[in-house]
């Protein structure tokens, strides 16, 4: 049927004439006939080639075959000669499709944490590998390479081309935090001054109890652990890596002034607005040029990116940007009492913040505003805390020597 399909062939219908004569000649003559069908009228399907050899067997026979429809390769070129315009759009997508399946066209990070997309997209296009680039000019091999040598900390890269799109995937090194140095011994001195309310050794010898005060740089727990021998004497210095939990209970006093008076941004209402347009990191602006800035003058500038165009699959950067220019002026005025309190509780919040950061856990606080003269107000006040922090103090290698003079003095004078 393939065949046929391609040679081409007719379906005929005829009504009248002796159609077994007709059938019997067609078969004398060699012409082939299939898809007889006689119901009202006789029907069959014979090749174009042979259709033409019919006419003087239709003649004898007195059979008038009727095309009824024309079937075939032929008769679909004919057709598409008829709709040129659209086949040829139709070829036309195609070629168009396999053509641009042949270029990169977006580029994509995976597992970066404290890299940026922008960063590692520069590294990349150091190496002539950019969007819109031919995909046989694309080596995968000698991008992961590349990016392991210029970033040392990237511990694995994997460069994947899917169809259009080249997928890097990467994996950075765990980051050395707290490891401590290795052969060093070390004591845990106080951070800050204050009461000691608790202490737990796991590791050293405690140097003071609970109630106790003490300083900032103090030793709270030792790294010297003394060997002693029968009669209790230190025979030996062994040094360990000082462990434990100390927690401190600490006071502090601030004060602070409140100025009174204060300089303030006032806006004129005079505004300039600028758009600028950057492709491949070249600026164009458009400003209007009746609305110039005046040097002597200052602006607060509002940038607008609209819209974001980076993630667009085109071979090049696009990003839009609208400035708005506020002129403004600094005005000197003094504050009344309600903003004094204001500010006075702007700056106490602020430094309670600041402790809560610094990881102190607040116990009591307690603060107050009091005006000094006409122009001086004055925040003062205490707060208590607890700090759970310590430091680490490195000992030197003279520290666990043992003095033998004195060790010498003492026998003798036993």
């Amino acid at each position: 049927m393939g065949l046929k399909w391609l040679q081409g062939y007719v379906v005929c219908q005829s009504h009248k004439g002796s159609f077994e004569r007709f059938m019997n000649m067609c078969r004398h003559h060699g012409i082939l006939l299939w898809g007889v069908k006689r119901e009202q009228a006789v029907e069959f399907c014979v090749c174009v080639k042979d259709f033409k050899k019919m006419k003087p067997i239709v003649y004898k026979t007195k059979l008038h075959p009727q095309i009824k429809k024309k079937k075939g390769f032929p008769f679909y070129i004919g057709r598409m000669k008829k709709n040129w315009t659209f086949f040829s759009g139709f070829l036309l997508f195609f070629f168009l499709l396999h053509f641009l399946s042949t270029f990169v066209w977006q580029i994509q990070f995976q597992g970066q944490v404290t890299y940026t997309k922008e960063t590692l997209l520069k590294t990349v296009n150091s190496l002539q590998v950019y969007r819109g680039m031919k995909r046989r000019s694309l080596h995968c091999d000698t991008i992961e390479k590349s990016i392991r040598q210029k970033h040392p900390d990237i511990s694995w890269v994997s460069a994947e081309e899917k169809g259009s799109l080249l997928v890097i995937s990467i994996k950075e090194a765990n980051p050395e935090v707290g490891r401590e140095r290795a052969g060093r011994f070390c004591h845990l001195v106080a951070e800050k001054s204050g009461i000691i309310k608790k202490i737990v050794v796991n590791r050293g010898v405690a140097c003071v109890k609970p109630g106790q005060k003490v300083k900032k740089g103090q030793i709270l727990i030792s790294g010297i652990v003394p060997v002693t021998g029968d009669d209790e004497t230190v025979v030996d210095k062994m040094g360990v890596v000082a462990k434990g939990e100390v927690l401190l209970v600490c006071n502090r006093k601030f004060s602070k002034e409140i100025p009174v008076k204060v300089c303030e941004k006032e806006y004129t209402g005079k505004k300039i607005y600028q758009t600028e347009y950057e492709i491949n990191h070249k600026t164009f602006v458009i400003k209007n040029p009746i609305k110039r800035f005046n040097n002597a003058k200052k602006y607060d500038i509002i940038t607008t990116i609209l819209p974001k165009w980076e993630d667009l699959p085109i071979p090049f950067t696009f990003t839009k940007r609208k400035k708005e220019f506020r002129e403004y002026t600094f005005v000197i005025r003094k504050r009344n009492r309600k903003e004094i309190f204001k500010e006075g509780k702007r700056l106490y919040q602020k430094l309670l913040r600041q402790c809560r950061q610094d990881g102190l856990e607040i116990l009591s606080k307690e603060a107050k505003i009091t005006k000094q003269n006409e122009k001086d107000w004055l925040i003062s006040g205490q707060i208590r805390f607890l700090c759970k922090k310590t430091r680490k103090q490195y000992i030197a290698e003279s520290e666990l020597k043992i003095d033998k003079k004195a060790e010498e003095k003492q026998d003798g004078d036993s």
